[in-house]
């Protein structure tokens, strides 16, 4: 399990785009219909909303057509358009400010595709996508009389989305046949820096449209009844809130807030269960229950565990960075999130239909039967692994799919649950030690290792083929001309995480690492464990008085508790929301934990040392006095039991009311026909 969980810590960086984003749009006046998208340069001023933004006429340059010469507009403060090529994007740029232009629109041509040869790169042009033949070259290659010649073949293909073919690289190919053509390719670039530039950003905006939108500007010329047209540039809209960080926050917030109550809750009910089935009767209702009567101490984790866990963390991603050990890494994972899935999800909600069907349809009356079913041995249980194998292997083969994240997700809680309830951290003294050497992990391997490796290791492990397809192919729209090249553009990246798609017209997705979940949810479910320990539960229903009431539940958060969970919870929400805020101001990847454990674990030892508990819980939990039946409710109970017997097994019946069914899956069943013999011996 441990070394499972390891592969969890290496996720943490989101998924970078793998095309040019047209985030900007240029809008005509009196032909709003008419959409026109943009790629704004990187050297380009901030572009603004369309709110905070103006129009201006629509120059061309009176010289030069490729502005590559300072032009005199007629009107002041125009926007200029001009022709891709002869000279830089920033030369370009010093002209348009020298010429008092108040925007700069560069669009794409055949010209600044053929860039002075006789033929095109291979990069700009795909011949699956339409090709055919030219009898002879017409000089110039990029001008409307060599374009009339195309062929029909090639330009009127169904895959030409351009329209337009070019002359393909014929450097040592026969030509008996003529010159091949084919298909080009029109899309949006990122305008970059001179080599040399040292340049400041400019103080205008720059951007990019390909030929089609230069088409559509034309088009609106020609047909416009004015001698110029007016034009805005503004940055297309983005929502007010982003939802999938918002849908990230939540499933990370209620998987770890949810498990850990859950857990707690689990635990102080089978310390009294046990201590119901295997300590002494005694006519005093007052017994002292300590938590680790309830559970295996092989379970919990020590401070030498802690510090092998990180170092395996360390030396499995130093690994997976010299080594593509992905494949065998998620085919692991699969594996592993089946087992979970069926643990959590299926075979408990299985569990439930068939107590429904066995008591209300089949009126199945055998305990022994019904008993067997639900067991971890049962075909029903096999049933379950099943149907969560089929749904993993489904998202393995399907995980480019739009709809795979749900089951991605849907597998990252099961497996964060499933985490949590086998692996329990005893005291804070271990829990210090772990999360503090997570914290010095995340650093060295984020900010550290790329002054002693070429690049960051923790980037290069989580990130997928189709982040790297640029530095590999220098082409950055490789994956959108190319989206089922499996070996650049498809989805390879680890799955230990939980993932959002974009639904907007970025690409790329929001991500959390699963061990951003688990290893404060150790501490959370530290917490949960002491308040049901000290106080009998982690949150004051009382002042629940509509369970459909906001008011009510937020009561709940903000009450002061005496407590760590609800602490712990807020810190969480704190730490995740810095991590946010941090990946929007730096505008690159976080590791979470970085703000996650000083908030979570400092705010639980600042509150141990205030309260005098510190030197107590660094050890162990406390010990709790817990109402327990005395020795005639007891046989009265057990009696009761009997005698339902023929409905429910006796072990399983004490306990339904405490305990839900996934508790059916996660605890060890060989407990449960150990109880079921013990109530038999004592009757």
């Amino acid at each position: 399990m441990i070394s499972f969980i390891s592969i969890l810590l290496v996720a943490f960086f989101p998924t970078y785009l793998d095309s040019v984003t047209p985030s900007a749009q240029i809008k005509v006046k009196d032909y709003e219909s008419t959409i026109i998208y943009s790629s704004p340069a990187s050297f380009s001023a901030t572009i603004s909303r369309e709110t905070q933004s103006s129009f201006h006429f629509l120059l061309y340059p009176d010289l030069n057509s490729t502005g590559c010469e300072k032009s005199y507009f007629s009107e002041s403060n125009p926007y200029a358009i001009v022709a891709r090529g002869d000279c830089t994007f920033e030369e370009k740029l010093s002209i348009a400010l020298e010429s008092n232009a108040k925007g700069l629109i560069i669009y794409n041509t055949l010209y600044g595709i053929y860039q002075d040869r006789l033929f095109a790169s291979s990069s700009d042009y795909d011949c699956d996508n339409g090709n055919g033949y030219v009898d002879k070259i017409i000089s110039p290659v990029y001008g409307t009389e060599m374009d009339a010649t195309m062929p029909t073949s090639c330009t009127q293909n169904s895959n030409c989305a351009s329209g337009k073919c070019v002359i393909a690289n014929f450097t040592g190919v026969s030509l008996s046949d003529g010159y091949k053509v084919c298909c080009m390719w029109d899309l949006y670039i990122t305008m970059g820096r001179d080599a040399s530039s040292s340049l400041a950003n400019a103080e205008i905006p720059v951007v990019f449209i390909t030929m089609g939108d230069m088409e559509k500007l034309q088009a609106i010329t020609n047909n416009s009844s004015l001698e110029l047209i007016e034009v805005m540039i503004f940055n297309r809209p983005d929502p007010f809130i982003y939802l999938p960080t918002i849908i990230i926050y939540i499933i990370a917030v209620l998987t770890l807030s949810i498990s850990s109550y859950y857990l707690g809750k689990r635990e102080i009910i089978n310390v009294i269960v046990d201590n119901k089935h295997y300590q002494t009767l005694s006519d005093s209702k007052q017994t002292t229950i300590h938590p680790s009567l309830s559970t295996d101490s092989n379970d919990e984790i020590h401070v030498g565990h802690a510090i092998m866990f990180v170092i395996y963390c360390a030396v499995l991603l130093t690994l997976m960075y010299f080594f593509n050990l992905k494949a065998i890494v998620t085919v692991i994972y699969v594996v592993f999130s089946s087992i979970a899935c069926a643990m959590v999800v299926f075979h408990p909600f299985l569990s439930f239909l068939w107590s429904h069907v066995s008591d209300n349809i089949l009126a199945i009356s055998s305990s022994m039967v019904k008993y067997y079913i639900l067991t971890a041995n049962s075909p029903l249980f096999a049933f379950s692994v099943f149907l969560s194998h089929l749904l993993m292997f489904s998202w393995y083969f399907h995980r480019d799919s739009w709809w795979a994240w749900l089951m991605q997700d849907l597998a990252g809680m099961c497996v964060c649950f499933l985490c949590l309830s086998v692996i329990r951290l005893p005291n804070l003294k271990v829990l210090s030690v772990l999360l503090c050497l997570a914290f010095v992990y995340d650093v060295f391997f984020v900010f550290i290792s790329p002054f002693i490796f070429s690049s960051s290791i923790m980037e290069k492990v989580a990130s997928s083929s189709s982040d790297t397809a640029y530095l590999t192919t220098g082409d950055e729209n490789y994956c959108e001309k190319y989206p089922d090249d499996q070996d650049f553009c498809s989805d390879d990246s680890l799955p230990m995480l939980f993932t959002v798609p974009s639904f907007s017209y970025y690409s790329g997705e929001t991500i959390l690492g699963l061990g951003d979940v688990i290893l404060p949810g150790f501490l959370a479910v530290w917490a949960a464990r002491y308040d049901f320990l000290e106080f009998g539960d982690c949150v004051d229903w009382s002042v629940v008085s509509d369970l459909w009431s906001v008011w009510s539940w937020w009561k709940v958060f903000v009450e002061p508790s005496q407590g760590f969970f609800w602490l712990v919870v807020q810190a969480y929400m704190v730490g995740l929301l810095l991590a946010n805020v941090a990946v929007i101001v730096f505008q690159t990847g976080q590791p979470a934990l970085l703000y996650i454990v000083p908030c979570s674990l400092g705010v639980v030892l600042y509150r141990a040392h205030r309260t005098g508990k510190l030197s107590d819980l660094w050890l162990h939990l406390p010990a709790t006095q817990t109402n327990s039946l005395d020795k005639n409710e007891e046989q009265e109970c057990l009696l009761n039991t009997n005698e339902q017997s023929h409905s429910t097994p006796a072990s399983i019946l004490e306990a339904k009311k405490l305990i839900i069914p996934i508790t059916s899956s996660m605890n060890n069943y060989t407990s449960y026909q150990n109880h079921n013999i013990e109530e038999n011996n004592l009757l």
